[in-house]
C-alpha cells in the first residue's frame, strides 16, 4: 500500500499536458508499475517524459540515454536520515550515460555516470544522487552538478566542456583535463572536497578541503579563488580564506549519518565565512545539500492500516508526509 500512496502523490503534482509519467518496479510482485526494466521505459518515453524508479533491493539495468527526459528515484542512505520513504529501498543502477541534451537525475544511485556523446549537448543536470565512483564529461555545455555525493571524482575535458555550474556536493576530486588557460565559465562553490581541484581562470568559492596532504588543493592558473577553507596551509593565504582550521573538530555537527556529518556544528568557523556571507561547505550557498538526496516532492514517512474493513466503512488508513525541499 505504500507504493501505492506515495504515487499518488506524485500524480497530484503531475502538471496537465503533453508529458507523460511512467512508473519502473523490478521489486518481485510488482505489477502495478508500467514497467520491471529502466531501459524499457526510456524506449517508450517520449520527449520530456518522467520515469518514476522505485527503491529496490536488486540493481536496475544500464541505461543509455537517447532522449530528453527526466529520471527520479526515491534518494540513497534512507537508513540513516529521518524522515524518509517507508518503502526505504534505494533505485540504483550500476552505469548511466547520457548522449542527449535536456536530461535531469534526481535522487537515484549509480556507480558511474558519463557525458559521452558524438554531437554537442547541453543542459543536463544531476541532482541528488549518489555517484559511487566518479563523474565524466566529454562534451557540451550548461551543465549542473549539485548537490550529490559523489564517492569518486568529477572530471571533463578542457576544450569540448563549457559552463559547469558544481555546488552543494560531497567529492573528492575535480579536474579538468587540458591546458586550462582560458576559462570555461565553471564554477565551483560549496563542495566539501577530499581531494583537490585542477582547472584554470574559473570561480572557486565557499568550499571547505578536507584533505591532510600538504600538497596546494587548487591547482591551474588565473583561478578566482577565495572564501575557501582548509586543514593547513594549502590554500593561499588572504581572500577570506581560512587556513590551519581543525576540521575534525570544530566545523561539523557529531553524526553517525554518513551525509548528515557535514552539516555544520553551531558556533562553527564556517558560518557566515564564504562570499557574501554565506556559509561554507555542502549545505549552504545557491544549492544547499539535502541529506539522502530525497526528491523535492511530498513522501509518506509513516503508515497504519487496517487489515481489512467493511462495504459500509472502508479500510481505515492513517498515514504522515513531509515534503523535501
Amino acid at each position: 500500500m505504500g507504493r501505492y500512496l506515495f504515487f499518488a502523490f506524485i500524480f497530484c503534482l503531475t502538471v496537465t499536458g503533453y508529458s507523460k509519467i511512467w512508473t519502473v518496479d523490478n521489486n518481485v510482485g510488482a505489477t502495478w508499475a508500467n514497467f520491471a526494466r529502466v531501459d524499457t521505459a526510456l524506449k517508450y518515453a517520449n520527449n520530456y517524459d518522467t520515469v518514476y524508479v522505485m527503491g529496490s533491493t536488486t540493481v536496475y539495468n544500464d541505461i543509455t540515454i537517447t532522449k530528453p527526459v527526466v529520471i527520479i528515484g526515491p534518494g540513497y542512505f534512507l537508513d540513516q536520515n529521518a524522515p524518509v520513504p517507508i518503502n526505504g529501498g534505494v533505485a540504483a543502477i550500476n552505469y548511466i550515460t547520457i548522449q542527449r541534451s535536456d536530461v535531469l537525475i534526481i535522487g537515484m544511485q549509480n556507480y558511474s555516470l558519463s557525458i559521452n556523446a558524438s554531437t554537442t549537448i547541453s543542459n543536463v543536470n544531476i541532482r541528488r544522487c549518489y555517484i559511487q565512483n566518479s563523474i565524466s564529461i566529454s562534451n557540451g555545455s550548461n551543465y549542473e552538478i549539485t548537490q550529490n555525493y559523489i564517492g569518486g571524482n568529477i572530471s571533463w575535458t578542457y576544450d569540448q566542456v563549457k559552463n559547469i555550474r558544481i555546488s552543494g556536493n560531497r567529492v573528492n576530486n575535480i579536474t579538468e583535463d587540458g591546458n586550462q588557460l582560458l576559462s570555461n565559465g565553471v564554477i565551483i562553490s560549496n563542495n566539501i572536497i577530499f581531494g583537490s581541484i585542477t582547472t584554470g581562470c574559473e570561480m572557486i568559492f565557499n568550499n571547505i578541503f578536507m584533505i591532510t596532504s600538504a600538497s596546494p588543493v587548487i591547482n591551474g592558473k588565473n583561478n578566482s579563488a577565495s572564501n575557501n577553507m582548509c586543514r593547513g596551509t594549502q590554500l593561499p593565504a588572504g581572500n577570506g580564506n581560512l587556513l590551519n582550521v581543525n576540521l575534525d573538530y570544530d566545523v561539523y555537527i557529531t553524526s553517525t549519518s554518513t551525509d548528515g556529518k557535514y552539516q555544520l556544528a553551531q558556533g562553527s568557523p564556517a558560518i557566515g565565512a564564504g562570499l557574501n556571507g554565506v556559509d561554507m561547505g555542502m549545505y549552504a550557498g545557491a544549492y544547499p545539500y539535502i541529506p539522502s538526496g530525497l526528491p523535492p516532492m511530498p513522501f509518506i514517512y509513516q503508515l497504519s492500516a487496517t487489515p481489512a474493513g467493511t462495504a459500509q466503512s472502508g479500510i481505515p488508513v492513517s498515514f504522515k508526509a513531509k515534503s523535501s525541499r
